[in-house]
């Protein structure tokens, strides 16, 4: 196919020939402006020979506007997205079958702001075109101008009939909107070359098709008569890539390799010679790049290690396939290969018919036949599955998967009570081993209270194995227990010299004793019981009274709200009711070690004051502070008293009687007088506040003073004397009254008091509380089957002493 084309130099003749100019007025140099002025006194039309074919173009000098030679030019307007003015001149009588060069030059008259090109078109014919016509005619040359310098347009034509033809001139395209760029044209000529020689254009390639690589040389030596020719490419025929300008001499050999711009397989390219001469000649010449294609048709990238495996790939049949397994061979397609763990990459090469390669690779995910389901390491490592929380508190843990190999997934599922997903959650590790970690909340926060009990979850642990599925399943268990209950408990150093062991203690998981310390019972009723174990060590002595057990369900269907029962606050009398005496003076108290404030509870030595906290404030007159303590608790019975029963050095509220001074050091106070303030703090938001003074200094000993502040409303008033007899009194007492059998689980029998001083019974719960009364004691069996399992005392009392005994209840 060849194509007619513009060039912008100037045309070259051979010196032996003479060209005849045939048009009329091309330079716009005949003029006539003598006419008078008025709307058309711009136009064209004063030009000889020259008309409006659409809209009103302009006479150069008319408009100031450079020339390019001589005293005239023509003007237009053209819109970049079509045609506004057109104009015509003519020449004298054309000769069919001779052959005419047509050139005219044109420039923009200013730049636009956009920077928009235009193309002028030159239309060479024995008719003056319609405008109806203009958007689709297409012109006999035509030239982009792209500045406001001159530039030429060039081309042949080849009259068909013996007449006079017309030039029309103009933005020959589809109609558009008003002017936006002017033009000025200027030299139009139509020049007889039909004895000149013309270029002829000729190109050969070695082959259409090449593989990506590949050198395109094509040969363009062949041509002849030419003057100056121009290489273009241009992709897939409409993409220009390259552009050589012109050139002068004669064309020959090109490399179009460098200039192959978007290089890609199954690319096509298109190469265009122009030659410029008398006239211009065009050779066009079109090449592709082979694109062969190939992909595995093997879509399951994860597979078995050691079994053998069939790989397939798309392509001709008539390719030669070379695989990196080793197996070559004109349409193999197929190869077989035995894959190892954990991975395995192979690649196959397809050579077509033209030598052009194209290379596949496929990587796999080889997993090991060898297999072991994942495993997990317990609940933070410790090999355990169970854990424990206390309602209205939350718990989270951690447990660590494992797999034997990392390139196998993990499928984990999770099965729970059927309980609301806003008391638990789970975050699983993204790939095969990490944390599996578990939130679970039994009322913190927001959160409503989740009855006590024990919440199973399941959660296998199942890899991906596609040689073989393993699977592991793994139980935790969430035990929710009482609020105030303890996980575990341990004891050190517990005796009567020191701190004795309470009557009860009761863990939901564990109990630990005597492990580096001594722990003894003694002759007390002591009694253990834990959900899973009860550890002694080697330093914890049992006297006959101790009892331990395992129960799982400790901590989880006995528990005791502490408010349920509760009858308000309880307290001995401060002091004399008034002040409360301390005396820090060596000379005058020889006994300085009980030398503190404290608050007693004597009826209540293991469940002290029916409190849940409290705050201690001791000041002097002048507002200093000597003291300040708060605690706030949220178990039941968290406070003890010294009592007979419970020999502690001190009270759960005490001052051990010093204070910090200035330099600080711990000092004793000054003689004079403190003031104390005690808030008790209680159930439902219930507080009591008890003020008073203490005195410090030298008080004189008077009978019924309490000096030392173990206050005992029913000791109160004694002397020496008095004290002496009721001692021995109640050791006989305790020596010769028992309960039987102890523990008990249906009745105990109250014996060994034949004596003649009237006595009375009263028996309590752990908590202090009276379950009943006896006002005169009697030989007779007390029924205990309907009280629940737990630590209970009776108190035997004299006129105004008593003796203590307790028993367990199982």
């Amino acid at each position: 196919m060849k194509k007619i084309f513009f060039r912008f130099t100037i045309c070259l003749f051979l010196t032996n020939n003479i060209s005849i100019a045939q048009m009329i007025n091309g330079g716009f140099e005949s003029q006539d402006v003598s006419a008078p002025a008025g709307s058309d006194y711009y136009s064209i039309e004063y030009a000889t020979g020259w008309h409006n074919l659409l809209g009103s173009c302009d006479l150069i000098p008319l408009v100031n506007r450079p020339l390019r030679t001589g005293v005239g030019a023509g003007s237009l307007g053209a819109t970049p997205s079509g045609w506004t003015e057109f104009c015509y001149g003519n020449t004298t009588p054309l000769i069919a079958g001779h052959t005419y060069k047509v050139t005219f030059w044109v420039r923009k008259d200013y730049e636009p702001t956009n920077g928009t090109d235009i193309n002028i078109g030159l239309l060479l014919s024995p008719n003056i075109p319609s405008t109806s016509s203009l958007s689709t005619t297409i012109p006999t040359i035509s030239v982009n101008v792209n500045s406001t310098q001159w530039v030429k347009a060039e081309g042949c034509f080849v009259a068909s009939q013996n007449a006079a033809h017309f030039v029309s001139i103009g933005p020959f395209g589809s109609s558009g909107s008003p002017e936006t760029i002017l033009v000025s044209i200027d030299d139009v000529e139509v020049l007889d070359v039909t004895d000149f020689t013309f270029p002829n254009a000729s190109l050969t390639i070695p082959q259409n098709t090449y593989c990506v690589g590949d050198n395109v040389i094509i040969d363009g030596s062949s041509s002849s008569n030419e003057a100056e020719y121009q290489w273009k490419i241009f992709l897939n025929g409409v993409q220009e890539v390259y552009n050589s300008g012109i050139i002068t001499g004669t064309a020959s050999t090109f490399d179009a390799t460098p200039h192959l711009s978007f290089l890609q397989p199954g690319a096509c390219y298109e190469v265009e010679l122009t030659l410029y001469g008398t006239c211009t000649d065009v050779a066009t010449t079109t090449f592709c790049f082979e694109d062969p294609q190939i992909s595995f048709l093997n879509t399951n990238l994860t597979v078995c290690g050691n079994t053998p495996l069939n790989l397939e790939v798309t392509g001709d049949n008539g390719w030669t396939y070379l695989w990196s397994s080793g197996q070559n061979g004109v349409g193999l397609k197929t190869a077989q290969v035995i894959p190892n763990p954990p991975f395995a990459l192979y690649s196959v090469t397809a050579i077509t018919l033209l030598g052009c390669d194209v290379t596949e690779y496929i990587n796999l995910t080889v997993h090991d036949p060898n297999n072991v389901a994942p495993w997990m390491d317990g609940i933070n490592g410790t090999g355990e599955y169970t854990i424990y929380v206390n309602q209205g508190q939350q718990v989270s843990f951690s447990s660590t998967l494992y797999n034997d190999h990392s390139n196998e997934d993990v499928l984990n599922i999770l099965t729970g009570p059927s309980i609301s997903t806003l008391f638990y959650s789970t975050s699983y590790p993204s790939n095969n081993t990490g944390n599996f970690i578990f939130n679970f909340n039994a009322g913190f926060g927001l959160v409503p209270d989740l009855p006590e009990g024990s919440y199973t979850f399941i959660v296998d642990t199942k890899d991906l194995n596609v040689c073989q599925n393993k699977l592991n399943q793994y139980i935790f268990t969430v035990n929710v227990i009482c609020e105030n209950c303890p996980i575990c408990v341990s004891y050190e150093n517990r005796s009567s010299i020191t701190t004795p062991l309470p009557p009860e203690t009761k863990a939901a998981k564990c109990i630990n004793a005597g492990f580096s310390q001594t722990v003894t019972t003694e002759n007390q009723i002591v009694a253990f019981q834990a959900g899973e174990t009860i550890d002694l060590g080697a330093f914890f002595d049992a006297g006959p009274g101790f009892s331990a057990q395992i129960e799982p369900s400790t901590c989880i269907t006995d528990c005791n709200d502490c408010c349920v029962d509760w009858e308000g606050f309880s307290v001995d009398q401060i002091g004399n009711g008034y002040y409360y005496y301390l005396n820090f003076d060596l000379e005058e108290d020889t006994d300085p070690t009980n030398d503190y404030f404290q608050i007693t509870d004597i009826a209540h030595p293991f469940c002290a004051y029916g409190a849940l906290g409290y705050k201690l404030s001791i000041v002097d007159a002048a507002q200093s502070e000597f003291y300040e303590n708060t605690v706030l608790n949220q178990s039941c019975c968290s406070f003890v008293s010294p009592a007979p029963e419970n020999p502690i050095p001190h009270a759960s509220i005490y001052w051990d009687g010093y204070t910090e001074n200035i330099f600080g050091n711990m000092v004793r106070p000054n003689d004079g007088t403190l003031y104390y303030l005690l808030t008790l703090y209680g159930c439902n938001g219930v507080e009591e506040v008890i003020q008073g003074f203490i005195h410090v200094g030298f008080i004189p000993y008077t009978p019924g003073m309490v000096q030392n502040g173990n206050s005992d409303p029913i000791n109160a008033m004694y002397d020496e004397k008095f004290q002496t007899e009721q001692k021995l009194l109640l050791d006989k007492l305790s020596n010769e009254i028992s309960l039987n059998p102890n523990p008990a689980s249906n009745e105990i029998k109250i014996s060994g008091y034949n004596l003649s001083i009237p006595l009375s019974i009263q028996l309590y719960d752990e908590k202090g509380l009276v379950i009943s009364k006896r006002e005169t004691l009697e030989n007779e069996t007390y029924n205990v089957s309907k009280l629940a399992s737990g630590t209970y005392y009776c108190r035997i009392y004299t006129e105004n002493a008593y003796i203590l005994k307790k028993f367990v209840k199982i």
